[in-house]
């Protein structure tokens, strides 16, 4: 009876005494058991939650809403207040939850014929299949909206539909599909005349484009849209644009401006709570740290954010960390622990839709054994990986260079320079920060063809853009590979330099089984002339 007079004592306050007491006002009509009330006011403090990013709190509220729904036997608000809670329990990454959630509304919304429930219920589906790695069974719910869709009007809820799809599509390699819908919803946001609408669009057409290869016409769309859209308070869009603008120019090999659109991406991942989203960001912060040569941090964010990953449900996002901790123990030797990370990839990736985090393990495993002269154990590796694969635009700077050097110290230079053709092709469209290793690559099949001038030419494009970055590791394997030059062509005394250089990077960043084989190399070259030997 107190819990009755007190909801309704509240419930008779003028709308602006009475806003931002929902939590209180649902909390006494389920305690005064009035199960109408309860529902109602449970639904808008769920939503008020979601108004500061209090996801824990919202999903609370929500499961009351859909436990009363239930009783009531209320479908109507059953399938709101089940879509509303996947949704939470998505950002909260809780996936298995928010899938057996979100099913369950997909479906009541087919039984009642409810197309914009049944849209809602599967644009959150298949926002975070990807994360989940299911994004094969997300399938058998988006292929019959697609169907269905096809000759419905034009509303708000089918533009943002599609919108959600090319985000499936993008983040399921699935590009030039991807990109035909990105360019689509564009149209559709302009023709319903919603600037905020065109905005959301053209981040995911940035999407596409970058992935693309086409980081100019990414950028001009991105940079204005995450200004608009931080300002319109649409904080989880502004934070997806600022990663993509981070990723434009970590492609691009402009690391400062890479740093600041991450650390701004980071900071509205944090201000939404997108557990997935901080995990990411900070992978990529601790990929800037390695790059700039402050391994102790890069260390740091890897096992900070594979922490913060383990908590989720099953994801693929642990397999960011799990990236970043495999490449900084190939890069410093360690063995055993590349070995443990790169098995929790492919564990990983065997629970899942998406190979690519196995694949990505197998490419540190391969590195290792490049760096040990065994390449007929990278060519093994690095040629199952291409078994059914498409490569993105990514992969291709990173594993073909490796397989290209597999057949260099094979022996096969034909199709060494074959397999670099494809990410030689990248230069001049915004990728440079990516090329190091094809660049590298390159130069040791220029000299291995008898082309010294060729391949210093090469070099000495490589050392621009590492120091530019600045990138010390890559700039040090660039002056180790500068070395090997000189000693081809006779001259003792500029290898002697440019490997010292090397060295004492190399050292720097505790690069230690490269320092051995730097060390070696010296000893190959042999001691220094005095001045008069000279």
């Amino acid at each position: 009876r107190l819990h009755l007079a007190a909801g309704e004592a509240l419930e008779s306050l003028s709308e602006d005494r009475r806003a931002g007491r929902e939590a209180e006002l649902a909390r006494h009509f389920v305690e005064g058991d009035d199960p109408v009330r309860g529902l109602r006011h449970s639904l808008l403090a769920g939503t008020r939650a979601e108004d500061v990013f209090a996801h824990r709190e919202a999903a609370h509220h929500y499961r009351t809403a859909r436990d009363l729904a239930r009783e009531l036997g209320d479908n109507t608000h059953l399938r709101e207040s089940l879509g509303k809670l996947g949704a939470a329990l998505n950002l909260m990454g809780h996936y298995d939850e928010a899938e057996k959630t979100l099913e369950e509304a997909i479906q009541l919304a087919r039984q009642a014929t409810d197309l914009d429930g049944e849209m809602e219920a599967v644009i959150d589906l298949m926002r975070h299949a990807p994360e989940r790695g299911r994004h094969v069974d997300a399938r058998r719910w988006i292929e019959p909206l697609l169907q269905r869709l096809e000759d419905s009007p034009l509303s708000l809820r089918k533009l943002a539909f599609f919108d959600a799809y090319a985000y499936f599509l993008v983040q399921t390699m699935q590009f030039e599909d991807g990109l035909q819908i990105a360019e689509k919803t564009v149209e559709m946001a302009a023709a319903l005349g919603d600037a905020h609408e065109v905005a959301g669009a053209k981040v995911r057409l940035g999407h596409l484009l970058l992935w693309h290869g086409r980081a100019t016409e990414a950028r001009s769309l991105l940079e204005p849209a995450v200004s608009y859209l931080e300002q319109a308070d649409d904080l989880p869009e502004a934070m997806r644009a600022a990663s993509l603008l981070a990723q434009v120019f970590w492609f691009s090999g402009d690391l400062c401006a890479a740093g600041s659109w991450r650390e701004r991406a980071l900071r509205l991942a944090r201000q939404v709570a997108d557990a997935a989203q901080v995990i990411y960001e900070t992978c990529m912060l601790g990929y800037q740290q390695l790059r700039l040569g402050a391994m102790d941090e890069a260390w740091e964010a890897g096992q900070r954010a594979l922490a913060d990953a383990q908590a989720l449900d099953q994801s693929t996002m642990t397999g960011a960390p799990l990236g970043l901790l495999a490449t900084l123990s190939w890069m410093q030797g360690k063995s055993d622990e590349l070995e443990r990370y790169a098995g929790e990839m492919a564990a990983l990736s065997e629970h899942s839709d998406e190979p690519w985090w196995r694949r990505h393990g197998d490419l540190t495993l391969a590195l290792r054994d490049l760096l040990e002269e065994r390449a007929d154990r990278a060519l093994a590796r690095l040629e199952s990986l291409f078994v059914e694969t498409r490569l993105d635009i990514q992969e291709q700077t990173l594993y073909l260079p490796a397989l290209a050097e597999a057949y260099l110290h094979l022996g096969n230079l034909d199709q060494a320079q074959q397999v670099l053709d494809v990410p030689l092709a990248l230069q001049g469209r915004g990728m440079e920060g990516m090329l190091s290793d094809t660049l590298r690559v390159h130069a040791m099949i220029l000299r291995a063809g008898g082309d010294l001038a060729g391949a210093e030419t090469v070099l000495n494009q490589l050392l621009d853009q590492t120091r530019s970055m600045p990138y010390p590791f890559g700039e040090a394997q660039a002056l180790a590979e500068y070395g090997q030059l000189e000693m081809t062509r006779g001259n003792p005394t500029g290898a002697r330099q440019r490997v010292e250089e090397a060295l004492a990077i190399f050292r720097r960043v505790s690069a230690y089984p490269f320092i051995e084989r730097t060390q070696q190399t010296l000893a190959q070259i042999g001691p220094p002339l005095d001045k008069f030997q000279e």
